[in-house]
């Protein structure tokens, strides 16, 4: 629901839409972080981010999500580093899923690759 002038309205929202609105979210939040990462508190942002992963709908926010965990893999910044065993979880589970395409599926391998990690298309 939202409150429009302190009256509650009812929005008409499916599990598909709820689950869009994260993806998007999520993109937004990586957007955020690939342009001002430093003058961000990662640390607490890292964790809620990776929780609302993989995506579930919207596979276009793909590209801003792992080009933005490659970023933080590479630069090893050590709120990434710390969740490495939920990363690699993610990231099989993206490359195993059909939408995840292009630069999406270039990120996760990339992403592999820095660690060390086998990549399996």
């Amino acid at each position: 629901y939202v409150q429009n002038h302190g009256q509650q309205v009812n929005l008409p929202l499916d599990i598909t839409d709820i689950q869009a609105v994260i993806d998007n979210a999520c993109g937004a939040i990586a957007r955020i972080l690939l342009v001002n990462y430093s003058e961000l508190p990662v640390d607490k942002i890292i964790p809620s981010l990776l929780s609302a992963l993989p995506l579930k709908n919207d596979f276009s926010e793909g590209f801003p999500l792992f080009h933005c965990l490659y970023f933080l893999v590479q630069k090893q910044h050590p709120a990434i580093m710390g969740y490495l065993p939920q990363l690699l979880s993610i990231c099989n589970a993206s490359l195993s899923n059909q939408n995840t395409q292009g630069e999406s599926r270039r990120y996760i391998m990339e992403t592999l690759k820095l660690l060390d990690l086998p990549v399996n298309n």
